[in-house]
C-alpha cells in the first residue's frame, strides 16, 4: 500500500507528465548531471531584436526568442546580454521569452569605433550550468539629440460627426505629429475635461515614433464627459500645440413640457451644441386632438427644420379647438450619437 508522500508524488508525476514537465521537477528526483563536453550547447534556440535596425535613441530594444534543452531539463534562467529574460504569457520552460535591453547595455557591448555589436544569448539550466544559446547581430547607432521644433495637433472625429457625446460612447482620434528628428520624444497631452485612453484620466503621456511617412507621430483616444468647449494641448520640449473639440449633451426642449388648453398653441426650440439625428429626430407620441409639428408631423416621424429663421430647429404643438377630454402628448429628440431627451405636453380640454 502506498503511502500519502508517494501518492502525492506518484500524483504530481502524472499531472507533472500532462503539463510537460521535465523529469528531475517531481519531487524526490535529482536530474542526471553531466559536465558538457566540447563546445556544442545542450540548450538550443532563436531569438530576433525588433526589427534589426539601427537604432538612434535610448529607448529599449526588445528581443523575443525561443530555448530548448537537449537533455529535457529544466531551463533556470534565460539571458540577452546579461539581462534577465521573462516567460512571454503561456510559455513553459522559456520555450518562448523576451528581454528589453537598454541602450546603456547595447552601447557597453561595442567595440570602440565599431557600430556592430553582437547580442549573446545565454541559458542556465537545472545543474547549473551555462550554455550558450544564440548571437544576435545588431548595428547600433550613436545617439543623437531629440529635437522637437514644431509640433503639429489634430482631432479626428468620428465620420459624419463635429463634436463629441457626454455619455463617452464615442471618441475622437488625437494625432500628435513632429519632424524625424524628434522621435523618442515625449508629449504630454493634457485636456480641460474629458478623458484620454488608454490613461482614463485627463492627461497621458505619450512616446514620438518613427512612422512610414517619414515623420515622428504618437495618438491616442479622447473622450468626451461635459458640455462645452474642451481645449486639448500637447506639450513636448518648449513646444505647444492645442486644438479644441466640442462636447454635447441630449438636445434641450424650451419649453420642456406645459400645459395647454382647447385652442392653444405653443413653439418649443431645440437646443443643442450637437447635431440631431437624420432620420426621425423627434418623435411624438399619437394622440388624438393635439397636432405636433415641423416640417412634417412628429406623430409620424416628420423632419425637424427651423421654421422662423432664428438658427435653432424647433416644433409647435397645437390642440384643437374641440377638443372634448384631456390628453398628453410625449416627444423625444435625439442626437447623432442617441443622446435623448423627452418633454411632456398637457392638452386640457374646455
Amino acid at each position: 500500500m502506498k503511502t500519502g508522500a508517494a501518492a502525492s508524488i506518484s500524483l504530481f508525476a502524472v499531472v507533472c507528465a500532462l503539463a510537460g514537465c521535465a523529469a528531475f521537477d517531481v519531487p524526490g528526483h535529482e536530474p542526471e548531471c553531466v559536465v558538457p563536453i566540447g563546445q556544442e550547447s545542450r540548450i538550443v534556440g532563436e531569438a530576433t531584436a525588433e526589427g534589426l535596425q539601427a537604432r538612434a535613441w535610448n529607448g529599449p530594444l526588445r528581443v523575443v526568442g525561443t530555448a530548448r534543452h537537449r537533455d529535457d531539463l529544466a531551463i533556470r534562467q534565460v539571458y540577452v546580454a546579461g539581462v534577465p529574460a521573462t516567460l512571454r504569457e503561456g510559455a513553459f520552460n522559456f520555450s518562448w521569452w523576451e528581454a528589453e535591453i537598454s541602450y546603456e547595455v547595447l552601447e557597453s557591448l561595442r567595440a570602440a569605433g565599431s557600430r556592430d555589436i553582437a547580442l549573446q544569448i545565454t541559458a542556465t539550466d537545472a545543474c547549473a550550468f551555462t550554455h550558450r544559446v544564440y548571437s544576435v547581430p545588431f548595428v547600433l547607432e550613436d545617439q543623437v539629440e531629440v529635437i522637437v521644433d514644431a509640433l503639429e495637433l489634430e482631432l479626428v472625429l468620428p465620420p459624419g460627426r463635429d463634436y463629441l457625446p457626454v455619455t463617452q460612447s464615442a471618441p475622437a482620434s488625437v494625432q500628435v505629429s513632429a519632424s524625424a528628428q524628434a522621435v523618442g520624444a515625449e508629449v504630454v497631452l493634457r485636456a480641460t475635461s474629458g478623458s484620454f485612453s488608454p490613461s482614463d484620466s485627463g492627461e497621458i503621456t505619450l512616446t514620438l515614433s518613427a512612422s512610414p511617412s517619414g515623420r515622428a507621430t504618437a495618438s491616442a483616444l479622447f473622450y468626451g464627459d461635459r458640455p462645452g468647449t474642451v481645449l486639448v494641448t500637447a506639450s513636448a520640449q518648449s513646444v505647444v500645440a492645442t486644438a479644441t473639440v466640442t462636447v454635447a449633451g441630449p438636445p434641450v426642449l424650451a419649453p420642456s413640457g406645459g400645459d395647454l388648453r382647447a385652442g392653444e398653441s405653443i413653439r418649443v426650440e431645440i437646443l443643442t451644441e450637437g447635431g440631431l439625428r437624420s432620420l426621425g429626430p423627434c418623435l411624438a407620441s399619437p394622440v388624438s386632438g393635439v397636432d405636433v409639428r415641423s416640417s412634417g408631423d412628429l406623430m409620424a416621424g416628420g423632419a425637424v427644420v427651423d421654421t422662423n429663421g432664428d438658427g435653432r430647429p424647433d416644433f409647435t404643438v397645437s390642440v384643437d379647438a374641440d377638443l372634448e377630454q384631456n390628453v398628453s402628448v410625449l416627444v423625444t429628440c435625439v442626437d447623432d450619437y442617441g443622446q435623448s431627451t423627452s418633454a411632456t405636453f398637457r392638452a386640457l380640454a374646455l
